[in-house]
């Protein structure tokens, strides 16, 4: 699902986040199944796919903000929000 969110927001920044990057981190005990979260610096949208859902959630950060709350990971074709930027957001 994440080439597919690639490819409907190429251009722009998208990165994994939200429930789907809290859930691989250990940080909420929900495991999305069929659904992918995304930041990107595009529109928001919902997707419905052969795969899954995909959710795209505008954020009007900077990009200099963005680049520092995400990382690259080899094989990955999206980046991903980093743990340290998501625990900031816990309650």
């Amino acid at each position: 699902m994440e080439h597919i969110a690639k490819a409907l927001r190429r251009g722009e920044y998208n990165y994994v986040s939200l429930e789907s990057i809290l859930s691989e981190y250990g940080l909420i005990s929900q495991i999305p199944m069929d659904r992918l979260t995304v930041m990107t610096t595009d529109r928001s949208g919902i997707y419905k796919t052969p795969y899954g859902v995909i959710e795209l959630t505008h954020t009007k950060r900077p990009v200099a903000d963005l680049l520092d709350s995400m990382q690259k990971v080899e094989g990955r074709p999206l980046r991903i929000a980093t743990k340290l930027k998501k625990q900031q957001f816990e309650i």
